[in-house]
């Protein structure tokens, strides 16, 4: 539901693709895209590809499969499990477009990866693809169902960015989108990011992070975007949807979604009521961490300092402590918004006429009594 309201708002002011963007979007010009590919200007520009722009129908795929791998893992007693699939669709300019997904039969772990004669698939993939459309395949995306922090898990690491960049060596136009599960169904809305390398004979400026932000101290640039956090960039990402999709979604949110939206919640979710203590424990020792090592140097200010999102520098120790704190919030605000909603639901819904009338009756009296003292 989350993603569709953004691709609405993501439309324009009124929602609503005209005719031509969704001639565009969902149209393939091949002239264009020959065009495009004989000039390579992405060949003068390290960053230009700029813009991603997910259809609905791809995201829901990609957030559908990753939930799916968590739900595998925990079956099985262990951790989520890492899984993967290819994107599917074109350029336009610096955008490149996603129309639709396929899941590939490879499962990742911690320290391995099982693939099921992906290679087989995926050959078989590419040569039913020829047949059936005219879009080719444009990225790859993957899920990192790792812990629920207060910053997102979607990242590259090291062996993503060599993935990437092989792909993105024969076919330019390639991007990578990391899903991040576990923080999706924590926060109640889609956790995606979209990547891509820069070439191996690029040095992006010192300290710049993917997002093009400047971050001082090494150890926080390492934490939110992985070790290889020079490697790569990244890119702009926004969802659409075509009219005939904005008619049927209203009308399915008119005769069942609502009654989804006014039957769950967040809290009430299995795998956040799963999770939930483990978030806190890891938190919590996070937390004794970085206040042992502030309270070890006395309270003194730390010579590392490092910009925080608003430019302001601040000594590396306080800021650790801010953000084990910052997952504190999270946390407690996510149960608060739950909590809410419960409680909303429960006085809408669960109150029965005779309980109001009693409850108004009671009202009713105390206000009489009330003004009965006044009088007196």
């Amino acid at each position: 539901k989350r993603i569709m309201e953004e691709s609405k708002e993501n439309n324009g002011s009124k929602n609503v693709l005209s005719s031509k963007q969704e001639k565009e979007l969902f149209g393939y010009d091949e002239a264009r895209i020959d065009k495009e590919r004989s000039q390579a200007a992405w060949r003068n520009d390290v960053k230009y590809f700029k813009k991603v722009r997910v259809s609905a129908l791809a995201a829901i795929k990609m957030l559908k499969h990753s939930l799916a791998g968590v739900d595998k893992g925990r079956k099985r007693g262990s951790n989520p499990v890492e899984v993967m699939g290819l994107c599917i669709g074109k350029s336009m300019g610096d955008t490149v477009v996603v129309m639709d997904t396929c899941p590939l039969p490879v499962e990742g772990f911690e320290t391995r990866v099982v693939a099921d004669d992906a290679q087989v698939y995926m050959t078989q993939l590419l040569d039913s693809m020829e047949l059936r459309r005219k879009e080719a395949f444009v990225g790859w995306y993957h899920s990192h169902p790792f812990d629920v922090e207060s910053w997102s898990m979607c990242y590259c690491s090291f062996t993503d960015v060599q993935t990437q960049y092989q792909w993105q060596s024969n076919i330019p136009n390639w991007v990578a989108i990391v899903v991040d599960p576990l923080r999706s169904i924590a926060r109640q809305e889609p956790e995606f990011g979209c990547f891509r390398c820069y070439p191996a004979n690029h040095t992006p400026p010192v300290n710049e992070c993917p997002d093009g932000s400047i971050v001082t101290d090494k150890h926080a640039r390492e934490v939110r975007w992985g070790l290889a956090y020079n490697r790569y960039y990244a890119l702009e990402m926004s969802y659409f949807m075509s009219t005939l999709g904005k008619n049927v979604l209203n009308i399915m949110s008119r005769k069942s979604l609502w009654a989804k939206v006014l039957s769950s919640s967040s809290i009430t979710e299995p795998e956040n009521r799963t999770r939930f203590g483990e978030r806190v424990t890891k938190a919590t020792a996070k937390l004794d961490a970085a206040a042992s090592s502030f309270g070890r140097s006395g309270g003194r200010m730390s010579s590392s300092f490092q910009s925080d999102e608003n430019g302001d520098r601040k000594p590396a120790g306080v800021t650790e402590l801010e953000q084990s704190s910052q997952a504190f919030n999270d946390m407690a605000l996510e149960h608060i918004k739950g909590h809410i909603s419960q409680i909303s639901k429960h006085a809408l819904f669960n109150t029965t006429h005779d309980t109001a009338s009693a409850v108004k009756q009671e009202r009713n009296k105390q206000q009489q009594q009330q003004h009965k003292k006044q009088e007196d």
